[in-house]
């Protein structure tokens, strides 16, 4: 764990540059049961401020939010933000670069409609649409529920022209319409 008063004032103090990349959610916020009540603390807020304003100190927030929604909900300049999963990127300085075309919008929509008209037996899950990417999540579902529907997607990324990538993780599986992943973005 670093702290501000620890790992990052000892590098810099031995010349050292420091580059830190944080994910938004279970890294800089707990995970909870409804991504729109991740909430950065005041603590946390006040940590990557000191640390966007030290010379020599590089912080890049990575998430698979939007590159808007993370930013806005970090709520610190001098950061470096990259959105869905390295698809939208916001440098240090403010220059902004998005990773995809208006096309991937229409392909990512058109694989979304395919899953969740093959899906029914996923009753009460929640379809996060983002643009280039889409996020199905399944928290509190069964082992087997969850294993229908990453099947359902991988057989829909399959039938539809690509590429696709596929990031799977605990509680969401995402498909974003360009193969890029986070550590591509930074």
């Amino acid at each position: 764990r670093i702290r501000p008063d620890g790992g990052v004032a000892r590098l810099r103090a031995e010349g050292r540059p420091v580059g830190l990349a944080l994910d938004y959610d279970g890294t800089l916020t707990p995970i909870v049961s409804k991504p729109g009540a991740a909430r950065l603390s005041p603590r946390v807020r006040r940590w990557l401020k000191w640390l966007g304003l030290r010379r020599g100190v590089t912080v890049a927030i990575v998430s698979g939010r939007r590159l808007e929604d993370a930013s806005r909900r970090v709520g610190v300049p001098n950061l470096t933000c990259v959105g869905l999963h390295g698809l939208e990127r916001r440098w240090r300085g403010g220059r902004v670069e998005w990773v995809w075309r208006r096309t991937d919008v229409a392909r990512v929509e058109q694989l979304a409609r395919w899953v969740t008209a093959r899906a029914p037996f996923l009753d009460g899950w929640r379809l996060d649409r983002k643009g280039p990417a889409v996020g199905f999540h399944h928290r509190g579902f069964t082992r087997s529920v969850v294993l229908r529907l990453k099947r359902t997607v991988a057989r829909a990324c399959r039938s539809h022209p690509g590429p696709w990538r596929l990031i799977d993780n605990s509680r969401t599986l995402e498909v974003t319409a360009v193969a890029v992943h986070k550590g591509d973005a930074i």
